[in-house]
C-alpha cells in the first residue's frame, strides 16, 4: 500500500458516532451523546501550486455539505530553524460558500521550513477545509458542553512563502 495515499476514514461524512463515559468520575458526572459528522464539502479552489503567498489574499471556495454548519480554515506553517511556528484558524457558515484568509494573517506566518520523512523532504505547510457541526449536550458537573464533529479536505506539503 501507499503510505502516502488516503486512509480510510474511521467515520464517515454523515455517520453517527456514540460516546458514553459510564458511571462517570469525580468532577464529571455520568454522559452519552450521539452526534453526526456533517455531510462532505468539496474544497473547490484548492491550490495546486507547491507555494502559497504570504503577501496575497488567500481566497477558499467549498461547495456541498449542510449549510448550517460551519466552514474551519485551518493553515499551519511549522517551525522554522529558528523554532518559529504559527497557525491560523477562519470560520464562515457553508452557505457562504467561501472566505478569504486576509494578507495580514498570512503575512504573520513564518516561512515554512521542510520536514524529512522517511528519507523525503518535503515543505512542511498544511491548508485544512473542514465543516463542523457543534452540538449541545449536558452533564453533571459542566457548566457548558459542546461536541463538534468535523469532515473535510486538507492540502499538505507546500510552502507558505
Amino acid at each position: 500500500a501507499n503510505p502516502l495515499s488516503p486512509s480510510t476514514p474511521f467515520l464517515k461524512p454523515g455517520a453517527t458516532f456514540a460516546m458514553n463515559n459510564g458511571s462517570g468520575g469525580a468532577d464529571v458526572g455520568a454522559f452519552t451523546f450521539n452526534a453526526t459528522l456533517p455531510a462532505t464539502i468539496t474544497w473547490t479552489n484548492k491550490p495546486t501550486a507547491a507555494t502559497v503567498p504570504r503577501n496575497q489574499n488567500l481566497p477558499v471556495t467549498w461547495s456541498g455539505g449542510d449549510p448550517s454548519s460551519f466552514v474551519y480554515v485551518f493553515g499551519q506553517s511549522p517551525l522554522d530553524a529558528n523554532g518559529n511556528g504559527a497557525e491560523f484558524v477562519c470560520v464562515a457558515q457553508n452557505a457562504a460558500g467561501g472566505l478569504t484568509v486576509p494578507t495580514a494573517i498570512l503575512s504573520a506566518l513564518p516561512v515554512s521550513s521542510n520536514v524529512s520523512l522517511a528519507g523525503f523532504t518535503i515543505p512542511g505547510g498544511v491548508l485544512i477545509v473542514n465543516a463542523t457541526t457543534i452540538t449541545r449536550t449536558s452533564a453533571p458537573g459542566l457548566d457548558v458542553f459542546l461536541v463538534g464533529a468535523t469532515a473535510g479536505d486538507a492540502k499538505g506539503a507546500f510552502a507558505f512563502q
